[in-house]
Formats: C-alpha cells, structure tokens, sequence
C-alpha cells in the first residue's frame, strides 16, 4: 500500500544532501510556525509574537532561496509581506492570520512544484513580493558574559543593521531562547560551562530553526576548537576577540549561505 505522504519517486530520487534535509525537516518546522501562528491569533497586537513568526519565516525563506525551492520561497515571502503590512497598521487582523495560514499550507504542495491555488476573496497582500530583507534586525543569542554581549552590540565599524541580543549563562535558558527566538546567530563562549552539551543539543532540538554559531574561546588544545567545527560551527575565533572583529565576523556569517546546518559527518580514522 502507497503511503500517502510520500514524495514522488521520480523526484525524491533527485534530492540529496541539504535539498534531502530542507524536504524532511519541513513538517516539523511546519508545526512550528503555525504554534507561532497561533499565538499571533491569540495575542494580535503583539509585537514580540508578530516578530517570532517573521523571524521563522524569513529563516525558512533564506534557506529555501538558497537551495533553489523558488515556489516555497514565493510562498513565504507572501507570508512574511502579511506580517509586514500587519506591523505597518500595529495589529494582526484576520486578513493577515487568513494569508499567512494560506501560505504555509500550500508548502508541501510547492516544495514538489505540485499546482496549488488560493481560493479566497481576501486580497492577496504584497510588498513588492521579495521583502527586504536588509531592514529586518539581526537576532542574535548569546551563550556567555555580559561583556560578551557588549562586543556584539557595540557600533564603530560602518554597519547600520541593527541587531537585537538576548544573553544567558544557564544553557536551559539558552535553549529555549534558541526555540522562542529563532536567533540569526548564537555567539558561544566556548569556555562556560555546558558550551559544547548545549551547541550538540540545539543542532539536534527539533523545535530549533537552523542557526549560524560563532564559537569564541581560549582553546588551548587545538581540539577543543574542531570540536566545535566538527559540531557545525561557522567561525571559531580564539580569545581575546575585539569588538569590532566579533561584529565584522557575526554580519560576515548572516550574509552567507541560508542552508541548514549539518553536522560535519568524520571522513576517516
């Protein structure tokens, strides 16, 4: 017997490597952006709600663009245009919640180019239909001291983005910022303890949208950083670390590649 859900054969067979990984982390990330959506219904005038479900969406979005899934992205970015214009008039109405509901049930159906078509008489809404992506903020969540933190909001080097930053020095805490916020980039502070428990359970936490990691520590031993590598991270930057190199660094990972993180799988003994 077929099994419903599954892809056609003609097309799986084409999916390798990230392509594979984008197609089978969709339902759960899926549930995740419509328990976010929920809370957008529940809370309409929320900023910070509203701004979570951007942030997820716009994430899926970049990661979709990348790995040359258009019509996912197209579908996305008419979700992310929703909440654009839903923070334009300072509240969520029905219209916005209809669309972005819209858009993420007609994933699955575009992530194999199926036809699918929107059947409404609410107005589609469009912001130029690609949102810019440059005006959003930078999240970002910090694994480490507060003058860690400081590093990572301090300005002096050209760039206008802004960047909003949470910090902890519990990885319990960490962790469900990594799920609620869905963060641009985690800076770790390699040296607090937990530092590499907490990046092997985020990249394997279910509910945690790919994030881009920054590794900052004393390394002392040249495998206390492959550690790190081997677990995915984009840079490793050995302490002291200024300011300005951490910043430059940090908008140097969010201007790269979208793709989801993988695990750096061992070649050989």
């Amino acid at each position: 017997m077929e099994d419903a859900g599954a892809a056609p054969p003609s097309e799986s067979s084409e999916l390798s490597g990230p392509r594979a990984e984008f197609v089978a982390s969709l339902t759960r990330r899926l549930v995740a952006l419509k328990a976010a959506l929920d809370g957008v219904e529940a809370e309409p005038t929320s900023t910070s709600r509203r701004d979570n479900l951007r942030r997820r969406i716009h994430a899926l979005s970049s990661a979709a663009r990348v790995l040359r899934f258009g019509a996912v992205a197209e579908s996305l970015d008419e979700a992310e245009a929703a909440l654009a214009d839903a923070a334009a008039q300072g509240e969520a109405a029905p219209r916005h919640l209809a669309q972005v509901s819209r858009a993420l049930d007609a994933l699955p159906s575009r992530v194999w180019g199926s036809p699918f078509a929107i059947k409404s008489d609410e107005p589609v809404i469009t912001a130029d239909r690609a949102p810019d992506r440059s005006a959003h903020p930078i999240s970002v969540v910090v694994f480490g001291s507060e003058a860690l933190a400081e590093s990572v909001l301090s300005e002096g080097i050209g760039d206008a983005r802004e960047i909003e930053c949470e910090r902890t020095e519990e990885s319990g805490t960490a962790r469900e910022l990594f799920r609620v916020l869905a963060p641009d980039v985690a800076i770790i502070d390699a040296d607090t303890d937990g530092a590499q428990d907490l990046v092997e359970a985020v990249q394997s936490d279910p509910m945690v949208d790919p994030v881009a990691i920054i590794a900052v520590g004393s390394f002392d031993r040249p495998e206390a950083a492959n550690n790190f590598v081997a677990l995915g991270a984009a840079r490793v930057l050995p302490k002291p670390v200024g300011p300005d190199t951490l910043r430059r660094t940090l908008l140097e990972v969010v201007g790269r590649s979208a793709a989801p993180a993988r695990h750096n799988e061992p070649m050989g003994d």
